[in-house]
């Protein structure tokens, strides 16, 4: 499923509380895409542990962590540079 190339064909509704986006991860064995949540004020990208491995990444051996305050609970995540993320048209090389 190709993205369109223009970022300013994507209509977004600014009332909706998830903003869902089609992204396209790519690591060193391959892309995929993911449905996931635009959030414009986030400092890192959240991606799942099933397709980070499915490109040909281990979160577990990331000795870089982040603190992720969850639903009354703080967890450490992995941190891991991706190939490249692609979405709305636009390309971020190690992201």
């Amino acid at each position: 499923m190709p993205l369109p190339s223009s970022p300013s064909s994507f209509p977004l509704d600014p009332a909706k509380p998830i903003i869902p986006v089609d992204v396209l991860l790519e690591g060193p064995n391959g892309r995929q895409f993911v449905r996931m949540a635009l959030d414009t004020g986030a400092t890192y990208t959240m991606a799942p542990i099933h397709t980070l491995r499915a490109i040909g990444y281990d979160p577990a051996a990331s000795k870089a962590r982040v603190e992720f305050i969850a639903a009354g609970s703080v967890e450490f995540k992995p941190i891991v540079t991706l190939r490249s993320v692609q979405a709305l048209g636009i390309r971020i090389p190690h992201l």
